[in-house]
């Protein structure tokens, strides 16, 4: 298996473009995404989503006993 060389997003959004009418129609309205990279790895990013989560659920039976008010 061959790795597709990397492009560019507004060069993938043309592509998607050229082969689906309805795609081409939206990126004229709407012009391609502008994407930036990840300031984080992916690993990073899925941690900090775990902390937020169990943070969340922390508070949320904090609050069933009563002990935070929001």
């Amino acid at each position: 298996m061959v790795a597709a060389p990397r492009i560019s997003h507004r060069q993938a959004a043309e592509q998607l473009a050229k082969r689906d009418p309805v795609l081409a129609v939206l990126t004229d309205a709407a012009r391609p995404p502008k994407l930036r990279r990840p300031r984080e790895s992916h690993f990073a990013a899925l941690a900090d989503g775990g902390e937020h989560e169990r943070l969340a659920r922390t508070l949320g039976q904090l609050e069933q006993v009563g002990d935070v008010e929001r």
